[in-house]
């Protein structure tokens, strides 16, 4: 069965859209049959990386974007711009997994896409008939120190059970150590941490590694993939062995959870209709 991969997260700067580019770097690399989306018109973070170009280096047309080669943008927010990709590309065909980048805060959308008036049946709904359209959901939250975004992990395997695949992914940008409150090693729940419940609902875990702050800047003004980066001459030696300690580390965490988001199963090679026909229908 084809996975629906959404980045989900009530706070922005949480790192969404690197764990994000991280994962459909691994795609490709890989040779899953992905189709990327970025349903954040304002950052466009994976599509400013992912999105296919001309031979002259600007982006190609939106609507010549075909996602399973490049990365498709819209605007989550915006049914004029694009909010019912979301659903309309789990009809894309050829794919193995449907990966969308979505910004922070979504509830809304996910209210308005299903026309509901709360958040939890919105969620419910679209993720039933995402199943009743033969895939499965797949959502990842991003967990900081801050409780705000473990509260987003919690509501999500609160709200779906077993109606979706929930990953939450420690981002250790911020120290390993400063994850005591989730873990229940301090504070009102010490010795029952929200972890403990999380993972006992089904959830599952992973980690992003650390990756120094000031190569991560230097790699964000490249706008290359993670993997081309490893190579490349336009950051020094020093950020390119960074970078290629984190993406070794970055993939052996991915392989705690690679099962979940579609690294397993199915035909790698691609079979893509050129045609574009599916695309238009979106």
């Amino acid at each position: 069965m084809p996975k629906l991969v959404c980045i989900f997260g009530d706070k922005g700067g949480t790192g969404k859209s690197t764990w994000a580019r991280g994962v459909a770097d691994l795609y490709r690399l890989r040779g899953v049959r992905a189709a990327l989306f970025d349903g954040d018109w304002v950052s466009r973070s994976t599509f400013r990386v992912y999105g296919s170009r001309s031979e002259q280096g600007g982006f190609v047309p939106l609507d010549q974007q075909d996602p399973r080669r490049g990365c498709l943008l819209y605007d989550i927010q915006n049914k004029k711009y694009g909010m019912d990709f979301l659903i309309n590309s789990l009809e894309l065909p050829d794919t193995q997994v449907v990966f969308h980048d979505l910004p922070a805060g979504v509830r809304l959308e996910f209210m308005q896409l299903m026309g509901l008036d709360r958040p939890d049946r919105a969620l419910r709904e679209f993720t039933i008939a995402a199943r009743h359209l033969g895939v499965e959901p797949v959502f990842v939250a991003l967990l900081t120190p801050a409780r705000s975004t473990q509260d987003t992990a919690m509501w999500l395997i609160d709200t779906l059970g077993d109606l979706a695949t929930i990953i939450a992914v420690r981002n250790h940008q911020y120290g390993e150590e400063q994850f005591a409150q989730w873990d229940g090693a301090t504070g009102p729940e010490a010795g029952r941490g929200r972890k403990t419940r999380f993972l006992s609902r089904g959830g599952r875990e992973t980690v992003m590694p650390f990756l120094d702050p000031d190569t991560y800047v230097r790699c964000e003004m490249t706008a290359k993939r993670w993997s081309e980066l490893t190579d490349s001459k336009e950051i020094a030696a020093a950020d390119r062995a960074r970078i290629a300690v984190w993406r070794r580390l970055f993939e052996e965490e991915i392989r705690k959870v690679e099962d979940s988001l579609g690294f397993i199963g199915g035909s790698s090679a691609p079979a893509l209709d050129d045609d574009a026909a599916a695309m238009r229908a979106m």
